[in-house]
């Protein structure tokens, strides 16, 4: 077997190369997989909090990646990340050089990657030896980094074997990334076929960087044909997932009408999104989709906030082979009078947009938004309803956006029959109910919604004859 860390570390690193060799030998058995893969959220949160160097580090990445039904975080990787690298911890020695990346600092990058792989420090060679899937992943990383320690390169053969070895040990987070090695042919021989399908089943699961990666596909045709709608999908199902650059495409996705026609509504949204995230280039973008949004509101009625918007979790695999059943017919709900045109309903809405849009006062808004959803404003009952769906800037609440959706669905408002379908589906607030969501979905669809209708088709294929 040829090992490729031969051509890569200089004599400085020589002493590894042994352990190099039985890391990759011992790759090759059926060992088992790191304890947190598959440990449900609470467990590690747990084992974190009673001061496990290991678990924190797990939890760290947790965030980072989105996964276990939790959002994606910066804030709280980087507090975990602290407490496992405080303990001097492999792991969380290398969250630290990959948060160094995040902030825009190399050099602690360097200097805590040096630390992992500093002279006595094989520890996080030793666990991927021994099948922690996490080291092994954090290995891969380490290997496509540009801000690798002196005495080590770049080598995507390395990154790709490391990410194939942490996938096949279920960690959802490899298997993105070898899907797009494998897509790319980086390391590995090139498959688009290949790399699409593990996309597929890993966004199954909703990892943010799957949709990410998923969309980019759609939009290029990797491995399948080419589909804007789709790419948009899943393009808005990251970045309402909290990844920072899905949130940056999505915004310019709605700017230049892929998929949608521009909505500087949701075009500025979504770069403000990133922005907060400090995304490169999102500030200047946000600017601009913004101003353009005021141009528009000047010259026109406001356009509703989000009325585009797919959820979170709606996506399904397209590969499901079951065919679509046809529950009973659902009688459209009546829909009762607006009083949307309410003269006050109407100033407290506009009021309530303008805090969070231009002055960014949350707490106004939130005020605002109340004050005109108590009256029956749809608009405002929805906007409320996503504010406490989304989580960007409040607490985020189910139960609070299942109140306000409800109450706008009910007098049947489309968007929020479309998110009323989504959390049913996968249980946001509320326990899973599959009919229930075809039947929000139905309603939405029949009012010519189209999102709600790609995702009625994608959720009846999931339901039994």
């Amino acid at each position: 077997m040829t090992f490729a860390p031969l051509r890569m570390i200089t004599t400085r690193f020589t002493w590894i190369l042994p352990l190099f060799a039985f890391c990759f030998e011992a790759m090759v058995l059926p060992l088992c997989a790191s304890p947190v893969v598959d440990m449900e959220f609470e467990a590690i949160k747990t084992r974190a909090e009673q001061g496990d160097a290991y678990y924190q580090a797990a939890l760290a990445f947790v965030f980072l990646h989105g996964e276990k039904g939790q959002p994606k975080s910066i804030d709280q990787f980087r507090d975990w990340t602290t407490k496992s690298a405080a303990q001097a911890h492999p792991l969380g020695l290398f969250a630290m050089g990959y948060l160094g990346k995040i902030d825009g600092d190399p050099e602690k990058s360097r200097r805590y990657y040096g630390r992992v792989f500093g002279p006595g420090e094989s520890k996080l060679i030793k666990m991927a030896a021994t099948g922690d899937a996490l080291a092994s992943y954090c290995l891969g990383e380490l290997f496509v980094s540009n801000v690798l320690p002196n005495g080590i390169d770049q080598d995507t053969d390395l990154a790709a074997l490391h990410f194939r070895v942490a996938a096949d040990r279920g960690h959802q987070p490899s298997r993105v990334q070898y899907a797009v090695f494998r897509i790319k042919g980086w390391g590995v021989e090139k498959n688009e076929a290949e790399g699409f399908a593990m996309l597929l089943n890993v966004a199954e699961q909703n990892l943010p960087s799957a949709h990410y990666f998923l969309s980019h596909a759609y939009f290029e045709g990797w491995g399948v044909e080419k589909n804007d709608n789709k790419s948009l999908l899943h393009m808005v199902t990251a970045a309402e997932l909290n990844y920072g650059r899905a949130q940056l495409k999505a915004a310019q996705f709605y700017a230049h009408a892929v998929a949608s026609p521009t909505n500087w509504e949701l075009a500025s949204k979504y770069a403000g999104m990133a922005s907060a995230l400090g995304v490169p280039k999102a500030k200047e973008l946000f600017e601009e989709y913004e101003r353009n949004r005021l141009a528009e509101k000047a010259n026109s009625s406001q356009s509703p906030l989000g009325i585009h918007v797919p959820e979170p979790e709606e996506t399904v695999s397209p590969h499901e082979t079951q065919p679509p059943v046809s529950p009973e017919p659902v009688s459209p709900t009546p829909i009762t009078p607006s009083v949307s045109a309410n003269p006050s309903s109407k100033k407290a809405l506009a009021q309530a947009r303008d805090a969070l849009r231009l002055n960014h006062d949350v707490k106004a808004a939130v005020i605002f938004y109340n004050t005109a959803a108590e009256t029956g404003n749809l608009e405002a009952q929805r906007e409320l309803g996503e504010l406490y769906y989304e989580g960007s800037f409040v607490d985020r609440d189910y139960h609070l956006a299942l109140k306000w959706f409800l109450k706008a669905g009910e007098a049947g408002d489309a968007p929020s029959q479309r998110y009323l379908g989504a959390m049913y589906f996968i249980g946001k607030g509320l326990p899973k109910d599959k009919q229930a969501a075809v039947k929000w979905l139905r309603l939405a669809a029949a009012q010519g919604d189209a999102l709600a209708q790609e995702q009625l088709k994608m959720v009846e294929r999931l339901l039994p004859r």
